[in-house]
C-alpha cells in the first residue's frame, strides 16, 4: 500500500521537524490546511526562523523561493530566517539559487541531511550579524554621544588650568 502525495508530504515534514528536535534545536510543526507557507517553526540563538519542507522528484524553480519571500514579509514572520528543506534526491535550480541569493531576507535552501548544520550555521552568522550592526555600533554611538558631550562641556567652562 502506497501512501499518499499528501500523506508522504506530512510525514517528511514530521521527519524533518524530529530531525531538528534530536539535535536540540526547538521548533514545532505547523504544516497542514492554511500554514501560510509554514511547515515547521522554531528558534535557535534567539533567531526565529521558518522551514517550509519540499518532497519532490524534480527541481525546485524560484517560484517557491518567491512564495518564501512573501511569507518571510508577514508580520507574523518579522526577522525570521526561511529554510526550504528538499530531500536527498530533490534539486534546486540555478534561478532558485539565484532568487535565494537576491531576496532581502535570509534564506537557506538545504537537503534534509545537511539541514541541521545549515540551519545553526546561518542562524551563528544571522545573530553575529545583529550583534555587530546593533549593539558594537550602539556601543560606538554612545562613545561618540560621550565624546560630544564632553567637548560641549569644555566648550562652555573654558580652558582647564592646573
Amino acid at each position: 500500500m502506497s501512501l499518499l502525495p499528501v500523506r508522504k508530504g506530512l510525514v517528511f515534514e514530521l521527519e524533518i521537524t524530529i530531525k531538528l528536535r534530536n539535535y536540540g534545536i526547538i521548533c514545532k510543526h505547523a504544516g497542514g490546511k492554511n500554514d501560510g507557507g509554514v511547515d515547521i517553526r522554531g528558534r535557535i540563538y534567539c533567531m526565529d526562523f521558518v522551514v517550509q519542507c519540499k518532497l519532490w522528484r524534480h527541481q525546485i524553480g524560484p517560484n517557491v523561493i518567491r512564495e518564501l519571500d512573501g511569507t518571510l514579509s508577514q508580520p507574523e514572520n518579522k526577522g525570521a530566517i526561511g529554510v526550504i528543506v528538499i530531500s536527498s534526491y530533490g534539486r534546486f535550480s540555478d534561478d532558485a539559487i539565484r532568487r535565494a541569493k537576491a531576496s532581502i531576507h535570509i534564506i537557506i535552501l538545504t537537503k534534509e541531511g545537511r539541514i541541521c548544520r545549515d540551519l545553526e550555521i546561518a542562524c551563528q552568522k544571522a545573530f553575529f550579524n545583529f550583534f555587530i550592526n546593533y549593539v558594537l555600533i550602539g556601543f560606538l554611538f554612545y562613545i561618540f554621544l560621550c565624546f560630544v558631550s564632553l567637548h560641549k562641556f569644555f566648550m562652555f567652562k573654558g580652558t582647564i588650568k592646573y
